[in-house]
């Protein structure tokens, strides 16, 4: 499960501030350097963005990431198809879950 919210901060030009741990679907959606991950770490640092966590986190390399997760999701979401291939998809994972959490 990944949540909406990520996909709204890029659709409007936002950068994704999120925290998930490891294995979450996020990564495989967005893929790990397009977006700032604050799992681990304390809850002020959110808020505590100086000038140390604008290098690290809105380097040339993030910007290019950043960019290609846009246009990687809009891809994805100007897809007729893709919302009842992710609906499929999820509906055998959910399938999936259930089945093992009966048996």
């Amino acid at each position: 499960y990944v949540s909406e919210k990520i996909f709204d901060a890029y659709a409007v030009g936002g950068v994704p501030i999120y925290c998930a741990g490891p294995g979450q679907g996020v990564d495989r959606v967005v893929g790990p350097d397009s977006w700032v991950n604050l799992y681990g770490q304390a809850a002020e640092a959110g808020f505590n963005a100086g000038p140390d966590f604008a290098e690290q986190h809105f380097s040339t390399r993030f910007l290019t990431a950043y960019a290609a997760t846009q246009a990687g999701l809009h891809a994805l979401f100007a897809s007729p198809a893709a919302v009842p291939r992710e609906m499929g998809r999820l509906t055998e994972a959910l399938t999936a879950t259930l089945r093992a959490v009966l048996s």
